[in-house]
């Protein structure tokens, strides 16, 4: 599988150079940089990967600890409700947000390089068409969740409904948040990202394992709807201050 994966690619890359007429650039590459070009570059791929990395693994962290939280106070029937609905929850975002972020991101990238004075205007027009998108998508689920959950899943599976009912007013920001956190790549403030993930993750977490735990599912789908509406609420706040404190040439 790997030696055929690496001829697969080598092929790719043959075929891309020969059907775009990239024969010219291909040979004015640099294929061996000089030292101090390629210490540099290192340097900053070092930072940029590790904190990247796990700012980028923390809201897994969050969202297993939180069915952690769940199994362990209600047990694993109010789990299997909880991830059903965070599961369908999270479809529209993967279709929409996820999809067009590359996009957004390339967009981002030539906006910052040629005209760095509209990055914010631009992240600001581009975090309203996700927060529309997403309004749009949510606001069927928070009046008739729980019916269309019982229609598709089965009456057993209305909890679910109820849950996904509560969930969806946080999504609604999750759309802008995923579609924009190339943000932090192209402002150069990675580290930054990593510590408003660091305090999500403690808000979120610490949250709901301080508060009292809830008689039912319903009641703990509440919890987390507040501690992620403020979650979302912080790593928009990140967004702005990235790029208003942008910092050109360093991670």
């Amino acid at each position: 599988m790997v030696l055929g994966d690496a001829l697969g690619k080598c092929v790719h890359i043959a075929v891309t150079v020969r059907a775009g007429k990239l024969g010219p650039v291909w040979h004015g590459l640099r294929w061996w940089p000089r030292p101090a070009f390629l210490r540099s570059m290192l340097r900053e791929y070092r930072v940029f990967a590790l904190h990247s990395n796990l700012a980028s693994l923390l809201p897994v962290v969050t969202l297993l600890g939180l069915q952690s939280l769940i199994g362990l106070r209600l047990g694993a029937a109010a789990t299997g409700q909880y991830v059903l609905a965070q599961s369908m929850l999270s479809l529209p975002v993967s279709l929409v947000a996820m999809a067009t972020a590359p996009v957004v991101f390339h967009h981002l990238i030539r906006v910052e390089d040629e005209t760095p004075r509209r990055l914010a205007r631009v992240a600001v027009t581009a975090m309203l068409a996700y927060l529309s998108v997403g309004l749009l998508s949510m606001l069927p689920l928070a009046f008739f969740a729980p019916d269309i959950f019982a229609f598709v899943f089965g009456d057993s599976w209305r909890p679910a409904g109820e849950v996904a009912a509560l969930l969806c007013i946080p999504q609604v920001l999750a759309f802008s948040l995923t579609g924009l956190l190339s943000l932090f790549r192209v402002t150069h403030r990675v580290r930054a990202w990593l510590g408003f993930e660091v305090a999500g993750v403690v808000l979120v977490l610490g949250g709901v394992a301080l508060l009292p735990a809830p008689a039912d599912l319903a009641g703990a789908a509440l919890e987390i709807a507040m501690l992620s509406f403020g979650y979302q609420l912080l790593m928009h706040l990140g967004l702005f201050w990235a790029t208003s404190h942008r910092r050109v040439g360093h991670p």
